[in-house]
């Protein structure tokens, strides 16, 4: 078998997910600073404030980035580089899940933790070149 085969079709799926969770966190954000603006509870956004669009682009280019790296696995350096995101990002979703419990609703919840089992699983695959 070709090796990294598993990690390659692993890690654009998680890429995917990714741009899947940017594009609902995008959609819940529109909707609410909609709704407190037509509700006049919220707070009003000005210009300089674009945090959700910033964490939007950030989760995008994430999810692109995290597709892509699989591909350049060969090299000892990018490999190391990923094992170490991938890594890091399945702690953060975990963490993040932990967190939320209780406040997301459960459907997201178990989204967040399986990504983060799919990034523990990212990990153990490019470590053992499969």
């Amino acid at each position: 078998m070709k090796e990294y085969k598993i990690t390659k079709i692993v890690g654009v799926v998680a890429g995917i997910l990714i741009m899947f969770v940017a594009i609902g966190f995008g959609i819940m954000y529109l909707i609410g600073t909609g709704l407190s603006k037509a509700l006049n509870s919220g707070y009003d956004q000005s210009s300089s404030d674009n945090s959700g669009l910033t964490i939007i682009i950030v989760l995008l280019l994430f999810g692109l980035i995290m597709g892509i790296m699989p591909f350049l696995l060969k090299n000892k350096a990018w490999r190391m580089i990923y094992i170490s995101l991938c890594l890091i990002v399945g702690i953060g979703f975990t963490i993040t899940f932990i967190m939320s419990i209780g406040a997301l609703g459960s459907i997201n919840e178990i989204f967040i933790l399986c990504l983060g089992v799919v990034f523990f699983l990212q990990s153990y695959f490019a470590i053992k070149k499969k």
